[in-house]
């Protein structure tokens, strides 16, 4: 089996725009996802290792919200194939207005921009539409 190592970093923007993170760098301000970067003692046993999870709520007003979240995965293996999907719920009352998702090598490079046509779209209760 080829072991690979892949990032995915999603950008979820819920309800309406929003003007998180005008520079387009993680809230930290470090943009270097290389594996090198993450310390040994989490990658020993790991399948995946978490490199960010942010989440911005701002009230614009009594009716109206805005949640933008920003997260990072570095997949170490298959075993850690799971935390490369994307999940998200929405209804009436709280829409998804943007997804953003990209893809960088074991070096942190970016060699892929996740595209439209590749995010699906799936009920979460059987026999829904």
């Amino acid at each position: 089996m080829k072991k690979y190592v892949f990032l995915v970093f999603v950008n979820i923007l819920l309800f309406h725009f929003s003007t998180l993170a005008k520079n387009g760098s993680t809230p930290s301000g470090d943009t270097n996802y290389s594996i090198h970067k993450i310390p040994s003692e989490l990658l020993k046993n790991a399948n995946a290792v978490i490199r960010m999870d942010y989440t911005y709520f701002e009230l614009k007003s009594k009716k109206k919200a805005t949640v933008t979240r920003k997260y990072a995965i570095t997949i170490l293996n298959s075993k850690g194939d799971k935390h490369a999907q994307f999940r998200e719920g929405y209804n009436d009352f709280r829409k998804i207005k943007s997804i953003k998702g990209f893809i960088y090598d074991k070096d942190g490079k970016q060699i892929k921009k996740i595209k439209k046509k590749e995010i699906n779209d799936v009920s979460a209760v059987s026999g829904g539409h």
